[in-house]
């Protein structure tokens, strides 16, 4: 029975630890604004955290026309009209 509560005890600690990582990206995102960008040959994914949301988006740029320039770039000033 012993062990039982062992991995109880440790499964507990590591939720606990996971749930305040959590809090200190949240509050963290309050104050300030972080964006991941991730390429791949199809897509590009997008994270962004500002104001205490999560923002996660997708973008297929296998089909996009070259005049709209980069897809970074589309998704920069799309961020900036939702936000105005």
């Amino acid at each position: 029975m012993s062990d039982f509560k062992s991995w109880r005890r440790k499964l507990g600690v590591v939720t606990l630890l996971m749930a305040c990582l959590f809090e200190v990206g949240w509050v963290r995102s309050r104050y300030t604004h972080d964006t991941i960008k991730i390429q791949t040959a199809q897509s590009l994914y997008i994270i962004d955290s500002h104001q205490g949301t999560l923002v996660v988006c997708r973008v297929s740029i296998a089909n996009m026309p070259a005049y709209l320039g980069s897809p970074s770039d589309v998704i920069a000033t799309n961020m900036q009209i939702r936000q105005s």
